[in-house]
């Protein structure tokens, strides 16, 4: 019998490391503000709801590049969250008031610590609550929104020359 040379040994360590990652899921994780957060696993299935603090982004975002490259508008329903994949609709129920609304995740945030999600004031506002408060929230993913090519090439008009 004949000795596996170096090569074919360093081929299988190779490969047996590449599989034991992928069976992991290490790059189903993505790295959030210092933490490792762990995304939805099935995509295009609505998923569990989670419950805690919404805030609302400023309004001095307004025209600025979200995580997967739209332009952010404060009258269009948005949302931030740390594991949704984008972009993904999601929909969030104010727990206070009943309110619900259907929004587009395209960003990724809050980066404050106890928050599940960043609202556009558009979404705050139909939720009735400040866009400058917080309020204690449902979030339910509900699945992957189509990518918006004509928003990622270039800016709207009313952005200015960003």
């Amino acid at each position: 019998m004949s000795r596996p040379g170096r090569n074919d040994l360093f081929g299988s360590i190779i490969l047996a490391m590449a599989a034991s990652l992928t069976l992991a899921g290490a790059s189903a994780h993505e790295h959030t503000a210092g933490r490792h957060a762990a995304p939805h696993r099935v995509p295009g299935r609505v998923g569990p709801a989670k419950t805690g603090m919404a805030s609302a982004y400023a309004r001095r975002f307004q025209c600025a590049r979200t995580a997967n490259g739209e332009v952010f508008d404060a009258r269009v329903p948005t949302a931030a969250s740390k594991t949704l994949p984008l972009p993904s609709h999601a929909e969030v129920t104010n727990l206070t008031n009943g309110r619900s609304t259907r929004v587009r995740v395209n960003d990724r945030g809050p980066y404050v610590r106890h928050r599940i999600v960043d609202l556009s004031p558009a979404a705050a506002s139909k939720l009735g609550f400040s866009p400058r408060g917080t309020a204690k929230v449902s979030l339910r993913y509900l699945g992957p929104a189509p990518v918006k090519r004509a928003e990622t090439a270039k800016p709207r008009r009313d952005c200015g020359a960003r």
